[in-house]
């Protein structure tokens, strides 16, 4: 699952964010003997849902206009967020990293000593 390739079809199986945002630490953390359920977990669900739509533009540009609105939605979500909303989603992904990392096992302050810098 986490090489996200389809055996059977020998191709790259596509695999939607909100699947690697909970369910890929669940898989890592059982290698390491841990269970890690991010189901409840609020910077996760943050992530999954504001965070999505900005990933994606920045992931998979794309020059689409919207025919209801006129926008080109992927632009705007790069250019148009706020610095509220973009302080934001940066503390859920900051905290959904470090409970990554605590949750298999491992000490941040040595695993990812340039995040504390």
């Amino acid at each position: 699952m986490l090489a996200e390739w389809n055996t059977k079809k020998k191709k790259r199986r596509y695999v939607r964010f909100e699947t690697k945002l909970f369910e890929y630490p669940r898989i890592v953390a059982k290698t390491y003997g841990k269970a890690l359920d991010f189901s409840d977990f609020k910077p996760a669900k943050l992530l999954a849902m504001e965070g999505k739509d900005i990933r994606d533009a920045l992931t998979h540009p794309s020059p689409y206009v919207d025919p209801k609105s006129g926008i080109e939605e992927k632009t705007f979500w790069v250019t148009g967020v706020g610095f509220e909303a973009a302080e934001q989603l940066f503390n859920a992904a900051r905290e959904y990293v470090l409970a990554v990392e605590q949750g298999v096992g491992k000490d941040p302050q040595k695993t990812m000593p340039w995040f504390f810098e």
